[in-house]
C-alpha cells in the first residue's frame, strides 16, 4: 500500500483530500504545519508528499526545501490557491514534482499522485541499479587486481623456470665435459697411491689421500648436478612415513650425538601409509634434517613432528611432516629462494642460515 502524507493547515482540506485517496486504496498522514509534516516524513516511509505552500509559522516551500535535502527520492505535489508566476516558478526551481491550484478536483488529484508515485518508483529503480553497478564495478575492480596479482606471479614463476632451465642445461652441459676427465684423474690417482703405497713420508701419504677425496668430491658433485637435469620418473608406493623418520634419525645419530643436539619425536600413532616415491621423500627429509643440524650450535634442540590431517578440498586423509630447530633462521628474502635450484646461503656463511628464531622445515 503507497502512503501519502497530506501536510495543508486547513482540517476540512485535509480531510477531503485524504478521503478521495483513502477511497483509492492509500494510505493516509496528515498534519497541520511544517514541523508536524517534517516529522511525518521523516517518521514514517512516505511515498507521495502533497504541502500547501502557505503554512503557520514557516512555509510550505521551506518544507519542500528540507524534503529534496532527503536522499531517497519522495515526489512533492504542491498546493495553493492563489497562483502566481513567480510562486510557481519557484517551486519547480525547488524541485516539485507538480503543482495543484485550489479547490483541488479529485481526479486531478488522483491523475497526479498516480503519475508521482510511478516516478518514485522509476527514481527508486534507477538508485537500485546504480547501486548496482558500483557495486559490480567495486567487485571487477577487486577481480581485476587479484587477477593481476595472479598473473605477475605466473610470469615470475615462468621466467624463474625458465631461468631454471637454462641455468640445468649450461650445468648438465658443464658436468658431461668435466666427468671423463674426473674420472680418469680419480684412476690416475689410485694407480699412484697404489704404486708409491709405503714408499712416502706421512704428510705425502697424507696429501695424496687428500687429492682423491677431492676428486671423488668433484665427482660426487657432478653426479648430483646430472642427477638434477635428468627427468624424474616417480614410483609411489604405499610406506610408513614414521619408520622412514626413525631410520633417518638413526643414519644421523653420529652428527646429532657429536653437537650434543637434544632430538624431540612427537610420532602421531596409527598414521595412514603414505602413497610416496621413498627414495625422493627419503632424501628430501634427510636434507632438512641435515640442514637443521647444520643451523644449530651445540646442544641445540631439534623436533620431529608428525601429525594427521584432513583438507577441507578432499576426502582423503594427509599426514603432515614438522621439522623444527633452534636454529639461526631465515630471512623473508631467502624463504622466497629456497626452492630455486642450486640456490644456497652456505657460501656465505658456511653451515649457518640468516634469520632468527626456532624454524620449522
Amino acid at each position: 500500500m503507497r502512503t501519502v502524507a497530506i501536510i495543508d493547515d486547513e482540517p476540512n482540506i485535509r480531510w477531503t483530500l485524504g478521503e478521495f485517496l483513502r477511497r483509492e486504496g492509500y494510505e493516509v498522514l496528515t498534519a497541520e504545519d511544517y514541523q508536524g509534516g517534517l516529522s511525518a516524513i521523516t517518521e514514517h516511509p512516505v511515498d507521495v508528499a502533497i504541502v500547501d505552500v502557505i503554512l503557520p509559522k514557516v512555509s510550505g516551500i521551506e518544507l519542500l526545501k528540507e524534503i529534496r535535502k532527503n536522499q531517497e527520492y519522495i515526489p512533492v505535489v504542491m498546493i495553493t490557491g492563489e497562483p502566481n508566476f513567480s510562486t510557481v516558478s519557484e517551486i519547480v526551481r525547488i524541485g516539485a514534482y507538480d503543482y495543484i491550484i485550489k479547490p483541488v478536483v479529485k481526479e486531478q488529484l488522483l491523475h497526479v499522485v498516480r503519475r508521482a508515485v510511478e516516478k518514485r518508483e522509476l527514481v527508486a529503480g534507477k538508485q537500485r541499479l546504480q547501486q548496482k553497478l558500483h557495486e559490480h564495478a567495486l567487485n571487477l575492480e577487486q577481480e581485476v587486481s587479484r587477477r593481476t596479482r595472479e598473473l605477475e606471479s605466473t610470469l615470475k614463476k615462468l621466467a624463474s623456470n625458465e631461468q631454471a632451465a637454462s641455468l640445468g642445461r649450461m650445468a648438465a652441459q658443464i658436468a658431461h665435459e668435466v666427468k671423463n676427465p674426473l674420472g680418469g684423474l680419480r684412476l690416475y690417482a689410485l694407480h699412484l697411491k697404489s704404486k708409491v703405497n709405503g714408499k712416502l713420508e706421512a704428510k705425502e701419504a697424507e696429501l695424496l689421500d687428500k687429492i682423491c677425496e677431492i676428486i671423488e668430491h668433484l665427482i660426487e658433485v657432478v653426479e648430483r648436478i646430472l642427477d638434477f637435469t635428468r627427468p624424474i620418473s616417480l614410483e609411489r608406493k604405499p610406506m610408513d612415513i614414521n619408520q622412514m623418520l626413525e631410520d633417518l634419525l638413526l643414519l644421523i645419530e653420529d652428527r646429532i650425538s657429536l653437537k650434543h643436539i637434544t632430538v624431540t619425536k612427537e610420532l602421531a600413532p596409527s598414521l595412514p601409509q603414505c602413497l610416496i616415491d621413498g627414495p625422493s621423500m627419503a632424501s628430501a627429509l634427510l636434507n632438512l634434517l641435515i640442514n637443521a643440524i647444520e643451523a644449530l650450535s651445540d646442544r641445540g634442540s631439534l623436533v620431529v613432528r608428525t601429525a594427521r590431517a584432513l583438507y577441507s578440498d578432499t576426502d582423503r586423509g594427509a599426514v603432515e611432516v614438522e621439522i623444527a630447530d633452534t636454529g639461526c633462521g631465515m630471512s623473508k628474502e631467502q624463504l622466497e629462494k629456497i626452492f630455486e635450484p642450486f640456490y644456497t646461503t652456505k657460501a656465505k656463511r658456511p653451515g649457518t642460515r640468516h634469520g632468527s628464531g626456532p624454524q620449522s622445515h
